[in-house]
This record gives structure tokens, sequence and C-alpha cells, in this order.
């Protein structure tokens, strides 16, 4: 049986990410924009960046 987790959404439809998440990856709550898809078996969490930035490469998560 496949593993399933549940995240909060809040009223304006954004995922809520777990703390250690953040922590994990650096990233301030409320700051940024992320594209989550699954490939191979993995989450692949790509940010969006803020404008004159340069895209950072995809962090892979593994559940």
């Amino acid at each position: 049986m496949a593993v399933q987790y549940f995240r909060a959404i809040d009223g304006l439809g954004r995922i809520v990410l777990p703390a250690e998440l953040l922590h994990h990856l650096n990233w301030e709550k409320g700051k940024m924009s992320v594209s989550i898809e699954g490939k191979d078996g993995s989450l692949i969490v790509s940010s969006v960046p803020a404008a004159g930035k340069k895209l950072l490469p995809p962090s892979p998560v593994n559940p």
C-alpha cells in the first residue's frame, strides 16, 4: 500500500508546506512560489524565481 501525505490548504488555495521542509530547503514562509510534480517515485520541488533572479535547479524530495 502506498503512503499518503495530506497537507493543509490555506484560504487562497495554497498548499501549506511543513516547517521542517521549508527549513531544509532554506526557504522563508510566504516568500516563494513552488511547482511540485512526481517523477520516478520522487517529488520534484522547483521554486519560481523573483524578478531578475535565476531559476534554481529542482530539489528532489524522496517520500
